[in-house]
């Protein structure tokens, strides 16, 4: 019981840190590079990091599902999560349904003294003025261990009172984790 309270309060909380993350914000003529093919000084633009300094976020041009880079979250050691993220314009989806989703690889992701159930994913969060409205950070079901690309989603319903959306990557564990070709659809079109 534990366990799976930790589980899914960890990226929980560092998704609730991205609010004031300068690097998550969004503007109206912006690409929310979803393909993380835009890159400054070795990372993806657009995508914050929330972490400790035990994970590290890069571009990587090695290991891709498609296009020239992919997002790499590595444990580095001595954290319980390292997690990536941004904003999406709340008022292109206020009283709709986003689907979020995208690849993701593994390598050698375990527990670690600070993650017992390790994993990697995709997590959504959707704000109110005053609490979160909903929440998923694939917690029961992202890939832990050594994997290939697999593609994974994640659907919520946006209440109409929604101030605030924001979508990300997490690793939680040892290992590193790929993220690549993500995409959003809004009421089942697609959004750039």
């Amino acid at each position: 019981m534990i366990l799976s309270i930790v589980r899914r309060t960890v990226p929980v909380l560092a998704a609730l840190a991205l609010a004031g993350c300068s690097e998550s914000s969004t503007g109206p003529s912006e690409t929310l590079n979803l393909g993380f093919e835009d890159v400054t000084n070795g990372r993806p633009d657009g995508w914050g990091y929330v972490g400790g300094a035990g994970y590290s976020l890069f571009s990587d041009t090695e290991v891709v599902h498609g296009g020239e880079h992919s997002l790499r979250l590595q444990y580095l050691g001595n954290d319980t999560f390292g997690t990536s993220g941004r904003a999406l314009p709340v008022e292109a989806a206020r009283g709709k349904t986003v689907r979020y989703s995208g690849w993701i690889r593994t390598a050698s992701v375990a527990v670690t003294d600070g993650a017992q159930n390790p994993w990697a994913g995709l997590w959504m969060r959707v704000d109110g003025a005053t609490t979160t409205l909903a929440i998923d950070n694939m917690h029961d079901q992202g890939p832990s261990g050594t994997t290939d690309w697999q593609r994974f989603e994640i659907v919520l319903d946006v209440p109409q009172e929604a101030t605030a959306i924001y979508i990300g990557t997490l690793l939680a564990g040892s290992g590193r984790a790929w993220f690549d070709d993500l995409e959003i659809h809004i009421d089942g079109q697609p959004y750039r």
